[in-house]
């Protein structure tokens, strides 16, 4: 089943896709936080023949607007998508991605729903 990882922000959200065997994430795009982001969601759904979303969430950080923006983003997205969504902790792929050093500062947000999707993947399978 192919994977939708989420990691969602106020400006922009970073997207990764696993492959069908979900062993492998792979950075997908990088969306704006904007009135089409939805509708741009459902098309990537539908292209990509995602069967779930994970959305990455702060357990960190409980009690931020964030984070009800996110219970709110995570809501809309259970309404309008009707797929399963689980949560994975997001808490350190901030530092990874510094790490990393991706060229852009955008490129940073599909590498972070990466690594969620990775961290995923990895729980669900061991």
């Amino acid at each position: 089943m192919k994977i939708l990882a989420i990691d969602f922000g106020q400006k922009n959200i970073g997207l990764a896709v696993s492959n069908q065997n979900e062993t492998i994430a792979f950075p997908h795009s990088v969306l704006t936080n904007d009135r089409q982001l939805l509708r741009n969601l459902e098309k990537i759904v539908s292209t990509e023949g995602v069967e779930k979303i994970v959305l990455g969430e702060s357990l960190y950080k409980k009690n931020t607007k964030n984070n009800e923006q996110l219970i709110q983003f995570k809501q809309e997205l259970t309404q309008r998508l009707n797929l399963p969504i689980d949560c994975e902790d997001e808490l350190l792929t901030s530092e990874a991605i510094r790490a990393i050093k991706p060229q852009t500062k955008k490129h940073r947000h599909d590498l972070a729903a990466m690594l969620i999707l990775e961290a995923y993947l990895k729980r669900k399978h061991n």
